[in-house]
């Protein structure tokens, strides 16, 4: 009698290994503990003829067969990228059978599809949960006061990666940290340098079991995270080796632990990845759905009216506590201002934010460089209009951006943009005072109103800011020295702002021409005095320009002048040597033929090409006059009523000049809303 193994088995091999798997048993074993091939049946009697031998290498050939195909069905099931030359390639590793690589790669797809189904993974572990429903309550823990780190140990078809779930700069639970990463062969050297051969020999088991030595650096990269919570993630397609290694892990870590977390939770949680289906991904539907633990908000640019200093503050989008519902993204809305002096591109920067502020801003932290940009998006937009921008939240540190369409999403990062942020806004302030005579004809006073009104036009269309430029209008009517109940000085004169152009524009439709009562002066005395009284902006340049046709009346009457005096005794020269010291304006005039050739002696403007603040300082030389009062109000420009032109008098007063500021990227906070105050650029 003889032992029927010995037929092709003795048992020196059976010391070596499994015919079948390759898994090293011990001599005394009669089955493979992995795969359960017979290694010793029981004596027969009689010779071991050759179609004994035969029929025991067609039973080898068909396990080492099927052993390889289900090996390699799981390596196909595993593949989380599509490669349509890899059934072929593992086909070629298959031992046993006369089928071809093409016929077997057949056979190997159809195998592969049912074993990445969930109901196979489920089958082969079924306590296992998904890494999405083990990650919920972990996650929702960890933001209300639990496991400030959770280390994340990932089973891939090529490598084990250890990683840090931490709390984010955005105060939300689940970011991911660095990871290490350790390829199979860099803990199990033994294994096949060969990539197809090594997933083969992954999935169908090594020779020798794994034990905890081989797996020293991952048990060190795990305590060195100091976490207090472990998350062990199995491959969606269990290998023999991944299978080996995970219960090594689990029974070290477990060991190291003790009895796990005084709760009675254990410290060690296990999950089976979703087939094709990676854990950030698992991660992300997670975070999705908790609640944000700070709010979200728009970084816009709040400018000082006087100083012009830009002041960062943020209009809330989305509150602490949002959520997504019912699968439904929550959506918010604002509408800003963008900067008349913009880049090509407006920069909208969503922040998470620390500190609610009143308004229903929210200012993250006290100053912008602390911050914590969540996206960066890029829009075109048109200066000085209004923007309407809608956004949806996919979840905590995801913003869509929904309108206005073709917004480009680019992360240049936080410190290059603030940079970027100038500490002033816009273009150096002017404050333009007009003086204008109301008294005469229809068509006098409409030319002298119209020459103000296209000059406001000329700064509202082409100045690059044209919100720097103020406006006001004084006009001045005569007195009423015949006693016939026109209005006395307290009525005398019309004002219209301080305020931007469009608004003086509007307001100005609304003046018409009023009756003279003197001949040979007009109330401007009266509009110096309110103009001494304007209140000028401190550190804004200042323009004066008076369009009239008579000259002001003096304080007192001379006997050999039939000029009246002014009835509340206000002494132009006074007035304006007063203005010209302190306000220090830049002096134009625009008056009738008559005026300008006794101003100017030629009939030739002149004065041009001073500075703000420059020239007309004290009082004006030259004999007394009509031509030394025009010489004083046009003290930098004489122009001619009839020839004048709005783009002559914005050149003379240097309205354009240097007005184009550094470019804001940011959009302005609306003028109605109520700031939360960060740190100031």
């Amino acid at each position: 009698m003889r032992d029927d193994d010995a037929v092709s088995w003795s048992a020196a091999e059976a010391a070596v290994g499994c015919p079948v798997c390759r898994r090293r048993v011990a001599e005394r074993d009669t089955t493979c503990p992995r795969c359960g091939w017979q290694l010793r049946s029981p004596q027969v009697l009689g010779e071991i003829t050759a179609q004994l031998r035969q029929a025991f290498d067609t039973r080898l050939a068909q396990a080492r067969c099927g052993h390889d195909l289900r090996s390699a069905a799981r390596v196909l099931a595993a593949t989380e990228q599509p490669d349509p030359d890899l059934p072929v390639r593992i086909a070629a590793f298959i031992r046993g059978g006369d089928r071809t690589a093409t016929e077997l790669a057949a056979e190997l797809v159809e195998l592969a599809e049912l074993a990445a189904t969930p109901e196979a993974a489920a089958a082969d572990r079924p306590g296992l949960r998904e890494p999405e429903t083990v990650l919920g309550p972990l996650l929702r823990r960890m933001a209300s006061g639990g496991p400030a780190r959770i280390a994340v140990i990932e089973l891939r078809p090529d490598a084990v990666v250890v990683s840090a779930l931490t709390t984010g700069f955005d105060g939300q639970p689940g970011r991911l940290a660095a990871a290490r990463e350790w390829a199979w062969p860099d803990l199990l050297p033994a294994l096949p340098t060969d990539p197809d051969a090594r997933r083969l020999r992954l999935a169908a088991g090594l020779e020798e079991d794994i034990t905890p030595g081989s797996l020293v650096p991952v048990l060190a990269a795990v305590a060195e995270t100091l976490a207090t919570e472990i998350l062990l993630i199995r491959p969606a397609v269990d290998w023999p080796v991944t299978s080996q290694v995970a219960d090594a892990l689990a029974d070290e870590l477990g060991r190291a632990d003790g009895s796990g977390r005084a709760d009675g939770a254990p410290a060690v949680q296990q999950a089976r990845a979703r087939p094709r289906e990676s854990f950030a991904t698992a991660l992300e539907a997670a975070r999705r759905k908790l609640p944000l633990a700070v709010g979200y908000g728009l970084v816009v640019a709040d400018v000082d009216r006087v100083t012009r200093g830009v002041r960062l503050t943020t209009r809330t989008l989305f509150p602490p506590g949002t959520v997504i519902t019912d699968g439904q993204p929550p959506t918010a809305e604002v509408t800003v201002s963008v900067p008349a002096t913009a880049p090509p591109e407006l920069a909208l920067v969503i922040v998470a934010g620390g500190v609610t502020g009143a308004g229903g801003l929210a200012g993250a932290e006290p100053h912008p460089d602390g911050w914590a940009p969540i996206t960066v998006g890029w829009v075109a937009a048109t200066p000085r209009a209004d923007l309407r921008l809608r956004f949806a939240l996919d979840g905590p540190g995801r913003i869509r951006f929904l309108e206005p369409a073709g917004i480009r999403v680019h992360n240049p990062g936080w410190p290059e943009l603030l940079a970027g942020v100038p500490q002033r806004y816009g273009a150096d302030p002017v404050d333009v005072v007009c003086l204008v005579e109301m008294a005469g004809t229809a068509q006098d006073v409409l030319r002298r109103l119209g020459l103000v009104d296209e000059l406001i036009a000329l700064v509202v269309a082409e100045h690059p800011d044209a919100d720097a430029v103020r406006f006001v209008v004084l006009g001045y009517d005569d007195h009423d020295y015949l006693g016939q109940g026109w209005p006395d000085q307290g009525q005398v004169v019309r004002t219209v702002g301080p305020a931007a152009g469009l608004q003086v524009r509007v307001a100005l439709r609304e003046w018409g021409p009023s009756v003279p009562q003197h001949d040979l002066a007009a109330p401007l005395e009266d509009a110096l005095a309110v103009a001494a009284r304007l209140p000028w902006r401190p550190g804004a340049a200042r323009a004066l320009v008076t369009v009239a046709a008579r000259p002001p009346h003096p304080p007192r009457q001379r006997p050999d002048d039939l000029t009246l005096p002014c009835l509340d005794r206000h002494d132009w020269r006074t007035l304006m040597d007063s203005l010209a010291t302190v306000q220090r304006p830049r002096r134009v005039a625009v008056c009738g033929q008559e005026a300008f050739l006794a101003g100017s002696g030629s009939g030739v403007g002149f004065g041009a090409g001073f500075g703000f603040g420059a020239g007309g300082g004290g009082r004006a030389g030259g004999p007394s006059g009509a031509g030394a009062v025009w010489r004083v109000l046009g003290a930098d420009a004489l122009f001619l009523l009839e020839t004048a032109s709005a783009q002559e008098v914005a050149d003379a007063l240097g309205l354009f000049a240097g007005s184009a500021g550094q470019p804001l990227p940011l959009p302005l906070a609306p003028a109605s809303g109520v700031a939360s105050p960060g740190g100031p650029r």
